[in-house]
């Protein structure tokens, strides 16, 4: 049935049996504007419409025969076959649809917990002749099967079929693992010295599995590192140019930042600063042989005053107190860390000596320049001087030139004038003069 109005109407159906259907059309174009009825008898209906306006005034009627052949009388379609389990895992019910015909069909699935699936299966025999639905909750549920002609196909058959599984026992809680048994972990081995630069912390791993190590003292000390197990590369932590103090070790085992404290030991360091430093060892940046100071004369064998250069030996080193045995480990990480802080120095003496050298020349450089610009400035301001003195000697001459000839003008007209008032003698000159 469809509203070919403007306006929603309401379809009245009437039938043999007593069939009455009452349905609500929308508008013509709307998405309800027509209604299938399926699985009607054979018989006269009879298609009322009339107005939705709550008044329901009949506007048309109409009368329809159904005359459909019994399902004997030809090929026909019948209904899907069900099954219904549950899941050996206890993961809920199993329904499973299978097409008998020899057409597809669609099949739709709606029950509890929002269950609503629509498939179409093929013919008997394909590979998607069958739906299988898993984890279904316990309850009824409805199998619709359709012609497969559209999404409107005709109602073949319906039925209900319920799915009932034991509740599955809840999951036993997993038990937790077990601890791995404890590792035997001893403290870190700690041993001290004294350098030329002060004091030497070295620190090593006995274990046979990684530690932290944590070191804290004075002059704001603060090391956390992590060791490797014993005889490996980095199970050492070497520190130097100590100041004396006492310093804190911390044996944490190595996991993480939470990590549980094994041990704690303290080391005393105390070592004498050196005396007499000479200050030629920063220029010249090479040190003395063992047993020889720098000026050449035996080292002095007294604790204090030792000069820079000589190695420490028993009679003039003092040892740090409350340490643990020395390891040959130890010994050697505290030459090769003297031997590098060695090499650092002279290093670091020739850095210095160069950037002394590069000053001076800056210096002298600078010097020469400013010699050069003052000198230029003194020879300026002479030539100044001396243009100023040439212009002054100049206007003076020619004031003086000015001044003779106008006297010797002065002059000539004045013996003109005598000459032309005066007798000439024979030569023709004036008279009483001598031509």
């Amino acid at each position: 049935m469809t509203n070919p109005n403007d306006v929603p109407v309401v379809a009245v159906v009437e039938g043999p049996n007593d069939t009455v259907e009452r349905v609500a059309l929308d508008p013509a174009g709307e998405a309800n504007d027509s209604r299938r009825l399926v699985g009607l008898e054979n018989g006269s209906y009879t298609v009322r419409t009339l107005t939705a306006d709550g008044r329901e005034r009949e506007v048309g009627r109409e009368r329809l025969a159904v005359d459909c052949p019994a399902a004997g009388d030809g090929p026909g379609l019948g209904p899907v076959e069900t099954t219904v389990a549950c899941d050996v895992d206890g993961d809920g019910g199993v329904l499973v649809v299978a097409n008998p015909n020899d057409v597809p069909v669609q099949v739709v699935v709606v029950g509890p917990n929002d269950t609503d699936e629509r498939a179409t299966l093929g013919p008997a025999g394909e590979d998607d002749d069958r739906l299988r639905l898993d984890g279904l909750v316990n309850g009824t549920y409805t199998v619709r099967t359709l012609t497969a002609e559209d999404e409107n196909g005709t109602e073949v058959g319906v039925e209900a079929v319920a799915v009932d599984c034991a509740p599955t026992a809840p999951d036993e809680p997993d038990e937790p693992d077990e601890p791995a048994p404890p590792v035997n972990l001893r403290p870190v081995g700690a041993t001290a010295d004294c350098d030329d630069d002060g004091g030497v912390l070295v620190v090593t791993n006995p274990n046979e599995v990684a530690v932290q190590v944590g070191v804290e003292g004075p002059g704001d000390t603060e090391e956390r590192v992590t060791l490797d197990p014993a005889g490996e590369e980095d199970d050492e932590l070497a520190l130097d140019t100590l100041e004396n103090g006492t310093y804190t070790v911390r044996t944490l085992t190595g996991e993480d930042e939470n990590v549980t404290e094994v041990g704690v030991d303290t080391v005393e360091i105390a070592c004498e600063a050196d005396a007499g430093v000479d200050s030629d060892e920063g220029e010249t940046g090479l040190e003395p042989a063992d047993g020889e100071s720098e000026n050449g004369t035996a080292p002095p064998t007294a604790t204090t005053n030792r000069t820079r250069g000589t190695r420490p030996t028993t009679a003039n080193r003092r040892r740090p107190t409350a340490t643990t045995p020395r390891t040959r480990t130890a010994t050697t990480a505290r030459r090769v860390t003297t031997a590098t802080m060695r090499t650092a120095r002279r290093v670091t003496t020739a850095t210095m000596r160069t950037a002394r050298r590069r000053t001076e020349r800056r210096r002298t450089v600078r010097r020469r320049t400013v010699r050069r610009v003052t000198t230029a400035r003194r020879r300026t301001a002479r030539m100044k001087t001396a243009g100023t003195t040439r212009r002054t000697v100049r206007r003076r001459t020619a004031k003086r030139k000015t001044r003779t000839t106008r006297t010797k003008r002065a002059r000539t007209g004045a013996t003109r004038r005598t000459t032309a008032g005066s007798p000439r003698n024979d030569r023709g000159g004036p008279s009483g003069t001598h031509v």
